[in-house]
């Protein structure tokens, strides 16, 4: 029987792979991760403001008077084609 022939303090079965280097996509993608993380926590911060009532079951809805509510009346000028031909 024969043994393979290895060297001492190497490590057997192994492919040498080298780090792939982080580069700008990378930078970016972990600065997405970081704001998608602090959205997360904003809005749990906003709905522990409202005891946590996402389905609107206690809203006040329709509980203000027509004088509460203005619209702005504008008046859209009228062009005659006569003027750009």
């Amino acid at each position: 029987m024969s043994r393979r022939s290895s060297k001492s303090g190497s490590k057997s079965g192994g492919v040498f792979v080298q780090k792939a280097k982080s580069d700008v996509y990378t930078m970016m993608l972990a600065l997405s991760l970081v704001a998608i993380l602090f959205a997360i926590l904003f809005l749990c911060l906003e709905l522990s403001r409202y005891n946590w009532d996402y389905a609107g079951n206690n809203a006040d809805a329709g509980q203000h008077s027509g004088s509460d509510i203005h619209v702005a009346q504008t008046s859209i000028p009228e062009i005659q084609l006569g003027e750009f031909i």
